[in-house]
Formats: C-alpha cells, structure tokens, sequence
C-alpha cells in the first residue's frame, strides 16, 4: 500500500486502490485513502470502509460524491463529505463548473499519468475498463487520443505540466476552496527510464509506462508561474502539498 487530475473524463478500472499520502514535510503523519468505480453503485460498500475507522480520505475518480446517502449510516453521512477528495481532469469544467471548491480541505491532480492517462495496459487479465484483452492503448487525454507527456509542450500543443498551470491558476482564482493540493498520482517506477516524451506505447517497442513521469514533471512545472491557494505567486511545482503514490488491491 502507498500514496495521497484537468477534467477530462477518463475511465477508472473497477478495481479498488489503496492510497497513501505522502506530505510535505518529512514528519508528518501517513494517510490512508481508498477508491473504487463501484462506490456510485454500491453505497454499502463505501459504508463498510468508512465504518473501519481506518481510511482518512477516499475518491471516486470524479468532482462529486454521487453516493445515495440513504445506505450510509448517519455517522458515516457525513463522514463522506468530510473525507471524499475530489480529482481534477484536464481544462474542461465538470457539471456544476466549480461549485466542487466549495467542499473538502484537498484537491486530488491527475490520475495516473505515469500509465499514460491511464493506459490500457495489455498485461493486465482481466483487462482495465473499456480494454480489449491484450490491447496496449494510450489514455490521455483521452482513450485512443496522445498520451498525457510530463512535458510543458508548446501553445498549440500542450503537455501535462501545462495544462496544470492552467487548471491550478483557475482553481487559485476562486475563493473558499481547498487548500491543499495533492500531486498527479504515479503507479510506476519513480525513477526515470527512458524519455517517453514524444513516444506512442501503442508501438510493438516501445515502452508501455512512463518511468519517472512525476520527475520530468517536476522539472518543466518549477520552469512555470502559478498562484497558490493563499494567493502568493510561485512556480506550479510548489504549489504541491502532498505526493501520491498508488497500490492496487
């Protein structure tokens, strides 16, 4: 078990992932956080979890809860809302634009870039939702579409890190939102490999994952201007209180 996206709506795999966070400093406290494609559909389930008393946050890959509180005990009611995180995709408004800033304490970043949005990955069995078995395709931003690069791009072609000075300058703007910002989440190796910036997984060689996203990331968003949530302009890598890493279960 380890780690705590701009809005285009990919398709999570319906299997639930553990999460830790890693935050800022090097002492503070681990969290713990669980999500599922399930939850909409089976608010029990959710119910359970929560009532382990053992899970600080969970997420559901969307802005919205989308939960029938009506299968929740009254503790767990509002323990929902307390502890739901809402993810960020791309530079495209949800439903309900940003009336999501107005609940939570935390803002989760993309989902999986490190597998390319996510990917479908053909090594998968059973495969990820919306993949055929054995099929390697990119995700992002989205399914069948480029993968989703750590780089900045360019104007007419924007990478990952420059969609994130758009969406977190965006989310800056308005007030009485999270404070906290969480990283991309990864699922792969931290350490870089070879550059997949510009490569195709779909190609019969090529690498399937992009080993050491989030570092090639870090690098091009310190290159770029945002402004954090207490309004104070900084580059849009230090904007990131909190590092996630996923473990699937």
């Amino acid at each position: 078990v380890s780690c705590l996206s701009p809005f285009i709506p990919l398709v999570p795999p319906p299997t639930m992932k553990l999460t830790i966070a890693f935050t800022g400093a090097a002492a503070a406290p681990l969290k713990c956080g669980v999500a599922s494609a399930r939850f909409n559909d089976c608010a029990s389930c959710l119910d359970a979890v929560l009532s382990t008393g053992k899970v600080d946050f969970w997420w559901n890959w969307d802005t919205e809860t989308k939960v029938d509180y009506t299968a929740l005990s009254p503790a767990n009611q509002a323990k929902a809302n307390e502890t739901f995180v809402p993810m960020i995709w791309g530079q495209v408004l949800p439903d309900g634009e940003w009336d999501f800033l107005s609940k939570g304490t935390h803002i989760m970043g993309f989902n999986e870039p490190d597998q390319y949005g996510p990917s479908c990955d053909g090594d998968w069995n059973p495969p990820a939702y919306g993949c055929g078995a054995g099929e390697w395709r990119g995700g992002a931003p989205s399914r069948g579409g480029p993968p989703f690069y750590p780089s900045a791009g360019t104007a007419g072609n924007p990478h990952a890190a420059s969609y994130w000075q758009d969406v977190i300058n965006k989310l800056t703007a308005k007030t009485g939102g999270p404070r906290q910002v969480v990283s991309p989440s990864m699922a792969q190796v931290a350490e870089p490999g070879a550059s997949c910036i510009g490569v195709d997984p779909s190609g019969a060689d090529n690498p399937k994952y992009c080993h050491g996203w989030l570092k090639a990331f870090k690098t091009a968003t310190l290159a770029l201007d945002c402004m954090d949530f207490e309004g104070k302009a900084t580059n849009c890598w230090d904007v990131i209180d909190a590092i996630q890493i996923h473990a699937y279960a």
